[in-house]
């Protein structure tokens, strides 16, 4: 009777194991497999469609710059360039290229254009338009 339980539990005990190793196996497919759809995701998403993508819906970006670019850490696009309190020029996005951006700089009827490498852009912050009536 003893050997009897002994082998009734003992394959209990192997049926167990058994589940575990395959539930656990089942847990690394799905971890790996969520693993490599972010990854994917993450290569979709690129720096021209991030700002083409806002720029699209009129969104207010800063763009900050790893090395200071004319004399600047960042700039806002699109801006007012305001000199006295008055607005004398317009930031704006010119050209979205595969690895820049050119930036419109316009105020007394000089246009200056500034593309930036994505290389030199740390970060971009942006918020949705003022649809608020003031």
């Amino acid at each position: 009777m003893t050997t009897l339980i002994n082998v009734t539990i003992t394959k209990t005990l192997y049926h167990l194991i058994g589940i575990i190793v395959i539930v656990i196996f089942i847990l690394l497919l799905l971890i790996n497999n969520g693993a490599t759809v972010a990854e994917g995701n993450r290569k979709n998403l690129n720096m021209h469609d991030l700002i083409q993508n806002l720029a699209d819906k009129n969104y207010s970006m800063y763009f900050a710059f790893v090395t200071p670019y004319a004399e600047e850490k960042g700039w806002v696009v699109p801006d007012d360039i305001k000199t006295d309190g008055r607005i004398v020029g317009q930031i704006q996005i010119r050209e979205i290229g595969e690895d820049h951006v050119c930036i419109n700089m316009i105020g007394d009827g000089i246009v200056d254009v500034h593309c930036i490498p994505f290389s030199n852009i740390a970060s971009i912050n942006y918020s949705a338009p003022d649809t608020s009536d003031k």
